[in-house]
């Protein structure tokens, strides 16, 4: 219902704010809270507040949907992982947010999707060589993988994929 942005304060100005400005038109843009040089990536989540991820995913903190102060960082626990996690999109009731992980290797960059769970931190990997993950309706994970979409059954009880992935577009 909204997009959310990061634009100067005012003309010239290096310091960075996040806003929020409703789709229907409804309201002028809104000031959330002035950005930090450590933030990445920013989502939604369905009660209104924000997940930034700090420190190329090392971490998040959250942002009141009024704005305001974030709270306090917390440490994403992502196992031995040595790449960025971004986010992608959440899962319905908040029970999840799903990430895009990159990282380089020996025959380059290299993409994975995984599951963080926004309560504790901990991060779970789901999907090799897949990315840009979103829930759908229909209990399938929709992810893109080279040029091809696919999907695959997706059990939001166990917060798992529950079978093989198959193409839908390529």
């Amino acid at each position: 219902r909204s997009v959310f942005f990061r634009a100067p304060v005012s003309r010239g100005s290096a310091r960075l704010r996040l806003s929020r400005v409703p789709l229907d038109g409804s309201a002028p843009p809104m000031g959330l809270t002035d950005w930090k040089d450590n933030w990445d990536g920013v989502v939604a989540l369905h009660g209104g507040d924000l997940l930034v991820m700090v420190d190329q995913g090392a971490g998040f903190i959250r942002i009141p949907a009024d704005g305001g102060e974030p709270g306090s960082p917390t440490t994403m626990d992502a196992g031995e992982y040595r790449g960025n996690l971004f986010p992608s999109s959440v899962l319905p009731g908040d029970e999840g947010v799903l990430l895009n992980g990159v990282s380089y290797g020996s025959r380059g960059w290299y993409i994975r999707i995984a599951l963080l769970d926004p309560k504790t931190g901990k991060v779970r990997f789901l999907l090799d060589d897949a990315g840009n993950a979103h829930y759908a309706p229909t209990g399938h994970l929709l992810f893109t993988r080279g040029d091809a979409l696919l999907a695959a059954p997706f059990d939001l009880g166990r917060l798992d994929i529950t079978g093989p992935p198959a193409p839908i577009l390529s």
